[in-house]
C-alpha cells in the first residue's frame, strides 16, 4: 500500500503535502536552484499526503523531467509550473522509482508533451507494467471501475482522518496536522480521478545518458536502496544529483527497503561530491549534511541488528532496537508531537522491519510484488 505516494500506510500513511499556498499542501511551488535547472517540490512544513519531488532541466533540444506526479491533478498543475519557466517541450520523462507519487502523473504529463520519451530502471519499468501497479491501477486509459478500489481506500482514509480531527482529547497540535491531512486527501480524492498507467516505459540496466552540450544527465541505477529500482540523475557539470527516495527529507521512509545496499548507494551519492542534492522530498540541499547524517543512521541501525542478532520474530527485534530510535526522532522529527508520530510509522518500523529481514536472509518484497 505504498501506492498512495506511501501515504496510506497506518492510516494508513498520512502525510500532510507541503504548503506552496496557504490554502492547500497538496500543492507545489517551482525554485530555481541553478541556470536552467528547476525542483517542484512541496514547502514547509512537513506534510502528510506527499507529491513526489519533479525537476526540471533544460536542454537544448527540450525538457528532462525527473519523475511526474502523483495524479492526474498533481501533474496538470506541474505542468503550468513547467510552462511557467520554459517554453521548451518535455522530451523525456525519467521515473526514479515505481511508488505512485512519482510515478501516476506520468500519463497526465504525457496528455501535455506526447513525443516525450518515459525512461526507468528495468525493475521500475516492471512494477509499473506489471504488478502491484498495473493490478491497481488502470493502463493506458483510464478505467473508473478498475481505479474504484483505491478511490474507496482514499475514502476511508479521508472518514478516519475526520474521526480523529474531531477527536478533542488529542493535543492541538495533533488535531492541526489531522486536519491539514483532512484538506490535503481531500484535494488527493479529486486529483486521482481519472488515473492510468504510461501505456510505455523505455528501460535501462545501469546507465543511460541523456547528451546535450550544456547540460548533460546521467541517469543511474547504483543499486537497489528505497526500492530495487532506484534511479539518481546526475549533472556532471553542474555538481547536481537527483536521488529520488534515497534521500527523503524531514524524514525519511523505510519500506521495503534494501539496507546494505542503500548504505552503498548513500556511500556513492557522497563519492560524487555534489553542490546541491535534490530529494525525493523535501527542500533542495545545498551541501551534503543531511545526506551524511542519513548514512550514518542506516550504519547505526545496521550494526544494532546485527548485534542483537537474527529474531526469530519481528515484535522481539523491535523490541529490542527501540532504545536505539531515541536520539534518531529527536534529530528528525524535533519536539514536533506530529513529526514523532510519523517518524515512527514512516522510519522507525518499516526500517526496523527490512533490516530484520536483511538480518534473517529473507527477501524484500516491493509491496507484494
Amino acid at each position: 500500500m505504498r501506492l498512495f505516494g506511501i501515504s496510506l500506510l497506518a492510516l494508513s500513511m498520512i502525510v500532510p503535502p507541503a504548503l506552496a499556498q496557504p490554502a492547500s499542501g497538496s500543492l507545489q511551488t517551482i525554485e530555481r536552484v541553478a541556470p536552467g535547472v528547476w525542483a517542484i517540490h512541496q514547502d514547509e512544513p512537513f506534510q502528510l499526503q506527499p507529491v513526489g519531488n519533479v525537476e526540471v532541466i533544460e536542454q537544448s533540444r527540450g525538457l528532462v523531467l525527473i519523475d511526474g506526479g502523483a495524479s492526474p491533478g498533481s501533474a496538470a498543475r506541474i505542468a503550468q509550473l513547467i510552462r511557467s519557466v520554459s517554453a521548451k517541450p518535455v522530451t523525456a520523462i525519467a521515473i526514479t522509482h515505481w511508488h505512485s507519487d512519482h510515478s501516476l502523473g506520468v500519463s497526465t504529463i504525457l496528455k501535455a508533451w506526447p513525443k516525450a520519451e518515459v525512461i526507468a530502471t528495468n525493475a521500475t519499468r516492471a512494477h509499473i507494467l506489471g504488478p502491484p501497479m498495473a493490478d491497481l491501477y488502470p493502463e493506458a486509459a483510464p478505467d473508473p471501475a478498475k481505479l474504484k478500489p483505491q478511490m474507496d481506500r482514499v475514502a476511508q482514509t479521508l472518514d478516519t482522518l475526520r474521526q480523529r480531527n474531531a477527536d478533542t482529547t488529542l493535543p492541538p497540535a495533533m488535531r492541526a496536522g489531522y486536519a491539514a491531512a483532512l484538506e490535503e486527501f481531500t484535494l488527493y480524492k479529486k486529483d486521482l480521478d481519472g488515473a492510468f498507467l504510461p501505456a510505455r516505459i523505455d528501460g535501462f540496466d545501469t546507465e543511460r545518458v541523456l547528451d546535450d552540450p550544456v547540460r548533460p544527465v546521467r541517469l543511474r541505477f547504483l543499486g537497489p536502496g528505497n526500492t530495487d529500482g532506484d534511479l539518481i540523475a546526475w549533472l556532471p557539470k553542474q555538481g547536481i544529483v537527483a536521488t529520488g527516495d534515497l534521500v527523503v527529507a524531514p524524514i525519511p521512509y523505510g519500506f521495503d527497503s534494501y539496507g546494505a545496499s542503500w548504505q552503498s548507494d548513500l556511500d556513492k551519492l557522497i563519492a560524487l561530491r555534489p553542490r546541491i542534492i535534490l530529494p525525493g522530498h523535501g527542500l533542495p540541499m545545498r551541501d551534503d549534511a543531511y545526506l551524511r547524517r542519513l548514512r550514518t543512521m542506516l550504519s547505526d541501525l545496521r550494526t544494532r541488528m546485527a548485534a542483537i542478532g537474527p529474531k526469530e520474530d519481528l515484535e522481539h527485534a523491535a523490541k529490542d532496537m527501540e532504545p536505539a530510535f531515541a536520539a534518531y526522532k529527536r534529530q528528525y522529527a524535533g519536539d514536533d508531537p506530529w513529526r514523532q508520530r510519523w517518524f515512527g510509522s514512516l522510519w522507525q518500523a518499516p526500517i526496523i522491519e527490512s533490516l530484520w529481514r536483511e538480518s534473517r536472509g529473507l527477501p524484500i518484497k516491493q509491496a507484494g510484488a
